[in-house]
């Protein structure tokens, strides 16, 4: 029971447990200022608590003398059991006509007949106890998306009824309600659930059709399933991930995805493990600067983690336009960590999509990165083609270049699903689209050819690749194209548009000399595989 002369002489102390604080004060925000945020909180419940004590809870009328003479809550700040220094929270300060012997005693006897007739009726009130006290430290939550109501909250400007204290009503509203710790293994497990979907096993019937494409198709189709991203490579880049992702959450509350080729399909045995923070509320205007300031930290944490001394090896941070954090762990797996770089984590959901619409998809970009790589034109700091935009080229190709087509459009089709302002974390990676099968019949073999016949022939000085129409687009009509990332003088030679931000992936191939030696690869290897059906003759000798 209170003790109303505590109300006239000396400061509320207000107790609240960990799991009544879990339970009655869902948090959106959990930042450094965890403490004030509570204690605002907890100021503004009792305040509003003993409000109805004073007045029963089914009197609707305006009472304003409690916060008219309410002063102030303090509270023990404290974590563990030694609590720290006595913090105070200043309240609205109340009027000098308020301040009389006889309202005062008006406000202790309605207070003390309020809470006598309400701890008979349901005990004691589940919001107000006498003192403040955590058992451990708070746990560290996930930050919300959208901002917390509490803020600008003004006390006199509340008029709800908590009938039978029930939540109030911003915690019936949250569609996202944190109630108690986060499970941080989620993400990673549901990644790891479906590794065995990773690696092809089954040889498609399709694959053999008694045709003169047969030999080469096989050879295809076993040269894939030689150098595809195996089970064990798959789980052990999961595995590192989930080590990595439950530090990164709980250190420093960072968002983490996995985004490129592990997990979009097209990986290899080879393939690093690329990894994508997202960090809300960017205070920096240079995002550039704050990438490096968040990777740093991160650098900072893997340092800390490292346990052993050979968990991490060759710790690098690369400062260039894109910032990178890079590394070697002992499971023997290459990690490359960006920042915010949120383009990257659209496409690989969009990538992931294509590689499943078809069997065809896999197999064909696997070997022509495969080929690309071999003929030394597979490297964007060379000022060749990079992996993703080789990928890009295949899927424009089978939307383009076949009649019927092999691939739909999927930004024209499902405009929702791959809209370029979606929300990050409303994006389901391990997404399956519902297709219609292809009216086109070709083989591997029959496929590939046509692939490079398509580029040894294609309008490079006019015409750019667009997988986001299904078609190709003016060059002059991309270096105009209004998006904050998008450079005219980028477009040169070989023109890519990325399907989300509008830029030109193939930006690295501006090189006169480098492009006409790509254009001669293509050539050559067109002639070669046209001339003989054997894949081992793009697979034999390098161009000059």
């Amino acid at each position: 029971m209170f003790n109303t002369t505590m109300y006239q002489q000396q400061p509320m102390l207000i107790q609240i447990s960990e799991d009544q604080l879990h339970q009655h004060y869902p948090m959106k925000e959990r930042k450094d200022n965890t403490v004030n945020y509570m204690k605002r909180e907890v100021a503004h419940n009792t305040q509003n608590g003993a409000h109805h004590y004073q007045h029963g809870r089914s009197n609707g009328k305006k009472h304003n003398q409690w916060s008219n003479n309410y002063k102030n809550i303090r509270i023990l700040s404290g974590f563990g059991s030694q609590p720290q220094a006595q913090e105070t929270l200043s309240m609205r300060p109340p009027s000098r006509e308020s301040q009389t012997d006889s309202s005062t005693e008006d406000l202790n006897d309605l207070t003390s007949k309020g809470l006598k007739r309400l701890h008979e009726l349901n005990g004691s009130h589940p919001h107000v106890i006498h003192s403040y006290t955590l058992s451990q430290p708070l746990p560290h939550y996930q930050p919300q998306r959208s901002h917390s109501p509490h803020q600008g909250y003004q006390p006199h400007k509340r008029r709800h009824q908590m009938a039978k204290f029930g939540s109030p009503p911003h915690a019936r509203r949250n569609k996202h309600p944190t109630v108690g710790p986060v499970n941080y293994q989620q993400v990673p497990d549901r990644y790891l659930a479906r590794s065995k979907l990773v690696e092809v096993r089954e040889t498609p019937e399709q694959l053999i059709t008694g045709s003169k494409w047969d030999q080469l198709s096989s050879a295809i189709w076993t040269k894939f399933i030689n150098n595809q991203q195996t089970t064990n490579d798959y789980v052990n880049k999961m595995t590192l991930f989930k080590h990595l992702y439950s530090h990164i959450k709980v250190c420093l509350r960072y968002s983490v995805f996995v985004v490129g080729s592990t997990f979009n399909g097209f990986g290899t045995s080879s393939s690093d493990l690329d990894l994508c923070l997202v960090i809300r509320n960017q205070q920096l205007l240079d995002l550039r600067a704050d990438a490096i300031h968040h990777l740093i930290n991160t650098l900072q944490l893997f340092s800390r983690i490292n346990y052993t001394g050979t968990e991490f090896q060759k710790l690098e941070l690369i400062e260039a336009k894109v910032p990178l954090l890079k590394f070697h762990h002992s499971l023997g797996v290459d990690v490359d960590v960006n920042c915010n770089n949120s383009v990257g984590i659209r496409n690989t959901h969009l990538l992931h999509c294509y590689s499943m619409a078809d069997w065809r998809v896999k197999p064909l970009v696997l070997v022509v990165k495969l080929w690309a790589q071999y003929h030394e034109i597979n490297d964007a700091k060379n000022m060749t083609i990079s992996s993703y935009s080789l990928a890009l080229m295949v899927i424009h190709f089978l939307q383009y270049g076949t009649q019927p087509a092999v691939l739909p459009c999927l930004q024209l089709d499902f405009p929702q699903k791959f809209r370029h302002d979606q929300e990050i974390h409303d994006i389901n990676m391990l997404e399956t689209l519902e297709l219609r099968a292809s009216s086109n019949t070709q083989t591997l073999g029959e496929l590939l050819l046509q692939f490079f016949h398509y580029y040894n022939n294609f309008n490079y000085g006019e015409d750019a690749i667009s997988v986001r129409l299904g078609s190709t687009l003016p060059i002059e009509r991309c270096r105009r194209f209004p998006s904050p990332k998008n450079e005219p003088r980028a477009w040169t030679y070989l023109c890519i548009e990325e399907p989300f931000d509008h830029t030109n992936t193939a930006r690295s191939v501006y090189d006169q000399e480098k492009f006409e030696h790509i254009r001669k690869v293509f050539a050559v290897s067109y002639q070669r595989l046209h001339d003989t059906l054997s894949l081992d003759s793009i697979f034999h000798l390098r161009v000059a």
